[in-house]
C-alpha cells in the first residue's frame, strides 16, 4: 500500500525546495545591489527573496528592520 501522505509531501517539499533555492539568489542578488550601492534594486530584491520564505539576518539588517 502507498503511503499518500509521504508522496504528497514529497512534492510539497520539491516546492519548497526550488522556492528556497530561487529566493537565496535573488538575496544573493541583492547582496551585490547593496555592494554596488544601488539601495533602491538591493531592497527589492530582499523584500522579492523574503516573499519567497528567506528570512535572514543579513537581509533584515541591510533592510534596516
Amino acid at each position: 500500500m502507498a503511503n499518500v501522505f509521504n508522496d504528497d509531501y514529497a512534492g510539497d517539499n520539491e516546492t519548497h525546495h526550488k522556492r528556497r533555492i530561487i529566493g537565496e539568489n535573488i538575496f544573493k542578488r541583492g547582496v551585490q545591489y547593496h555592494i554596488a550601492g544601488d539601495l533602491s534594486k538591493a531592497e527589492k530584491a530582499y523584500r522579492d527573496a523574503i516573499g519567497l520564505g528567506i528570512l535572514n539576518v543579513t537581509i533584515l539588517s541591510n533592510l534596516g528592520i
